[in-house]
């Protein structure tokens, strides 16, 4: 068995932004999206918060108002009641998760959503004759057409796990270059310095990172130099981090170079594991699998023993 220090590179697309305020994120960290899947919007320098305050404060007119004219009702309105009773049913389930109960809180959190926005749009087209109701939706809809000039939408290119987490070697440590670094280069990666990037990302920020499944690289610092890989074998790669992980991984190729020896191996497995890790303590290996019998059951045959 060979230990080494291990740099992890994975098949993954980082994406940028100059001049940006603020971001709103849409994914969820470290989910699976496909093509055309909204990720984040992203809002440009231009952008103001007094932007979102207005717009918050236009909300604020339409729910006091929207109480208003539900307290002054005479009849009752079964529609709205049972409207109700599904938005307060949703929020006792949640507050019940949030004190300890079992159940998903995310499936909770989605039908109160659809709960309150099913009653929203009720009490719109309840009180779509009001002028002043109407002002106030328009006001809305103005002040979102503004913030949405501000706004850029990122969708997702095609499939692959989203993360919003950057560590800057995504720009200079690729899946096409990883076989070109030197031994020196990679212990240097390894002690920190992070590989060139190209002039264009430089000034600009890292908004995500689209990560390809089912396969990626190490690169590994063998400190048993004496060792000679062969090409196209097979090892278990136990990776030492937070949480241990095996795979088996194929040597691609080695370089020796100033006393230190570099292993480029390839990994066919899913990338979550070591989604957020970039370098560890890695220990490469082969593992025989043996029968082992009581002595008696020996015999020997034709000058064989079996």
């Amino acid at each position: 068995r060979y230990t080494g220090d291990c740099l992890l590179v994975r098949d993954e697309t980082p994406y940028d932004a100059e001049g940006l305020t603020s971001i709103e994120y849409i994914a969820e960290e470290g989910s699976t999206v496909y093509r055309g899947t909204t990720i984040c919007n992203v809002y440009s320098s231009g952008f103001s918060t007094r932007e979102m305050t207005t717009l918050q404060d236009y909300r604020d007119q339409i729910k006091e108002y929207q109480l208003k004219l539900i307290s002054s009702e005479v009849a009752t309105d079964a529609r709205m009641e049972r409207l109700e009773s599904e938005v307060m049913t949703r929020a006792r389930e949640v507050r019940a998760i949030v004190g300890g109960a079992r159940g998903n809180m995310s499936n909770l959190e989605s039908l109160l959503a659809s709960a309150i926005q099913a009653r929203q749009a009720y009490l719109k087209q309840k009180y779509s004759e009001d002028q002043r109701m109407t002002r106030l939706y328009d006001d809305e809809q103005s002040q979102m057409q503004r913030i949405s000039s501000w706004t850029k939408q990122y969708a997702a290119m095609s499939e692959g796990i989203v993360s919003f987490y950057s560590d800057g070697y995504e720009y200079g440590l690729t899946v096409n270059n990883y076989d070109q670094f030197t031994p020196a280069q990679v212990r240097s990666m390894l002690n920190g310095s992070k590989p060139e990037q190209s002039t264009l990302q430089k000034g600009k920020t890292t908004i995500y990172r689209m990560i390809r499944d089912g396969y990626w690289y190490v690169l590994m610092m063998v400190r048993d130099s004496s060792w000679n890989p062969v090409e196209g074998a097979e090892y278990d790669l136990k990776l030492e981090s937070f949480r241990d992980t095996t795979v088996k991984a194929t040597v691609i190729s080695f370089t020796r170079s100033g006393g230190e020896m570099v292993v480029r191996l390839a990994v066919r497995d899913q990338v979550s594991p070591i989604l957020y890790i970039r370098t560890c303590v890695g220990e490469l290996g082969d593992n025989v699998s043996t029968l082992t019998v009581p002595a008696r059951a020996l015999y020997t045959q034709d000058n064989m023993l079996g």
